[in-house]
């Protein structure tokens, strides 16, 4: 899930062609974002903070990491010896709230102004893996999905500690994403058509669903092989993205107050959206061959609506936009070589994440942005 907090407005696709790939700098911070001791700065004090999740693995460690925005501040494993990421953040008033998991054995582990402590979870199978945190009047809300060895799933829900199970006892289930809104709370993902767990066969397929409040909605038919990816509130409307396989074409398609009402073209891949006034702002990802012909390269788009302009950046997976004002914002991953490097795009200028004097092999998850209070 990415839980963003956000104020959208029409943006101009322009920005996404403003940078030049080779110009990508090795600290978080953009570069026209300079004070006058030549110290960067991510932000002019349009808004509190930019608040980003992730993990940086180094010899098979994995560190728990997120940033304020230039500081990067590393949370505490619990298990010292155990791989621990940072998943998911939500913020609340001055209380910092970050949903992560740790590694052999798979645990949730949850983080309150940097104190750990794991989410209790006795019925385990095999993996349990974060979906979403939010905060909302001081109710702290968690999803996790919990998949076994054949990615047969359930999926749990817990409120302020307080743990039950949404998806159906005899039905396997998948969760994706969460919303928290003034008076529900949605989780969307999927549910399989039988029972006794997921089946990649067209004639059983899984179903896109969502749940609200614990109650279960089918999004598309059980005909069709189909997976909820992501929800956002716009004017009190419900929009959910959301995934279907039809003869080898995956087609992302977004559903509004569960009536359809945008597709993308087939093979492209939504990894975030958002809606203001009714437009869909939406990052896709799809893939060309590469240039010796041997395999495929990830390129990304940005739509406004049916408006559509490709990146620039070197970025192939994108994890989270926000947009603020008059500023695009947008972090994701790339490679060069094995090692994954996170960058930030800030109306276009890439800048890189880094740890401890390195900007190679960290990956970031989820990113808010804490806006100041309006005054009036």
């Amino acid at each position: 899930m990415k839980n963003i907090l956000f104020a959208l407005v029409m943006i101009p696709l322009s920005v996404f062609t403003a940078c030049n790939s080779d110009d990508d700098d090795d600290s978080f911070a953009s570069k026209s974002d300079v004070d006058e001791s030549g110290e960067k700065k991510i932000n002019e004090g349009v808004f509190d903070a930019l608040y980003t999740t992730g993990w940086f693995k180094k010899d098979k460690n994995v560190r728990p990491i997120y940033y304020k925005d230039n500081e990067v501040i590393e949370l505490n494993k619990l298990d010292a010896d155990h791989n621990t990421r940072a998943s998911y953040i939500s913020i609340e008033n001055e209380d910092i709230h970050i949903l992560g998991e740790s590694t052999t054995p798979s645990k949730l582990l949850y983080w309150h102004n940097g104190n750990p402590i794991h989410l209790p979870h006795e019925t385990l199978s095999s993996l349990i893996i974060p979906v979403g945190i939010s905060v909302k009047d001081g109710n702290v809300h968690i999803v996790a999905k919990e998949l076994n060895t054949e990615l047969y799933g359930d999926v749990f829900y817990w409120k302020n500690g307080v743990r039950q199970r949404i998806s159906a006892a005899d039905k396997s289930a998948k969760a994706n994403d969460l919303l928290v809104t003034d008076d529900d709370v949605y989780i969307v993902g999927s549910e399989d058509n039988r029972s006794g767990g997921f089946s990649f066969d067209p004639d059983e397929p899984e179903t896109a669903a969502y749940w609200k409040n614990g109650e279960k909605h089918l999004l598309t038919a059980i005909s069709k092989s189909s997976e909820a990816s992501q929800i956002r509130e716009d004017s009190k409307d419900i929009y959910i993205s959301v995934l279907e396989r039809d003869s080898g074409n995956d087609i992302y398609t977004i559903y509004k107050n569960d009536v359809p009402v945008k597709s993308y073209p087939s093979n492209e891949y939504i990894e975030d959206f958002a809606v203001k006034n009714g437009k869909i702002h939406a990052i896709a990802a799809y893939y060309v061959t590469n240039s010796d012909g041997t395999g495929l390269d990830t390129k990304l788009k940005y739509y406004v609506d049916d408006i559509a302009q490709s990146f620039s950046s070197k970025m192939t997976q994108s994890i989270s936009l926000i947009l603020h004002d008059d500023d695009v914002y947008v972090s994701g991953v790339y490679f060069e070589g094995d090692n994954p490097k996170s960058v930030l795009l800030r109306n276009g200028v890439p800048t890189n994440f880094e740890f401890e004097g390195e900007i190679e092999n960290v990956t970031v998850n989820d990113m808010i942005l804490k806006t100041k209070p309006r005054t009036s």
